[in-house]
Formats: structure tokens, C-alpha cells, sequence
């Protein structure tokens, strides 16, 4: 899985990027998360996971939720991803 976040640097939305990364880590520590690959538009945090925008900021006018970053990425616990990944390599 894939997640990349745009953050407005100028109107300091790094801690929610900080915010957001940290919830993610929580629940499975392998997710690849990437910051600002280019200039952010003013005012921005939108989430994309996979390639598709899951969060807009400009559309909701606020911050997203713990419970819905973890609805982006499922709540089941690292040990899950990690014994599924395990089981796909042995039997594939």
C-alpha cells in the first residue's frame, strides 16, 4: 500500500501530515507514506491511498479523523498484514 499526503507548508500543516503518518505507523508499520513530492497548492492535505484521493481538505474543510484515516487502510492489526504477507510468499 501506498499513501501520499500534499500538505500546505505555508500555512504549516506539517503536524497533521506528522499527525496522520503517526496514526498509519500505528496500525501497520510497513505502509509507505510520502510527503509533498512537488510544490503543494495553499491550503492543501489531501490524502491519496493506491493513486486514488480518499481525503480532500479543500472538499471537507478540515482535518481528517483518527477513525477515518483508519478507515483508508483497514484497522486490523500489524501482526494481520505481517502473518498474511508471510502466508502469500510461502504459498505462492
Amino acid at each position: 500500500m501506498k499513501i501520499h499526503i500534499e500538505y500546505c507548508e505555508r500555512w504549516n500543516y506539517h503536524p497533521q501530515f506528522d499527525r496522520v503518518s503517526k496514526i498509519i505507523k500505528e496500525i501497520n508499520s510497513n505502509i509507505n507514506i510520502e510527503g509533498n513530492l512537488k510544490q503543494p497548492r495553499s491550503g492543501s492535505f489531501e490524502v491519496e491511498v493506491n493513486g486514488k484521493i480518499v481525503f480532500s481538505k479543500f472538499k471537507t474543510n478540515k482535518f481528517p479523523t483518527k477513525s477515518e484515516v483508519e478507515s483508508w487502510i483497514g484497522t486490523l492489526p500489524k501482526w494481520h498484514y505481517n502473518f498474511v504477507a508471510s502466508y502469500l510468499q510461502l504459498n505462492l
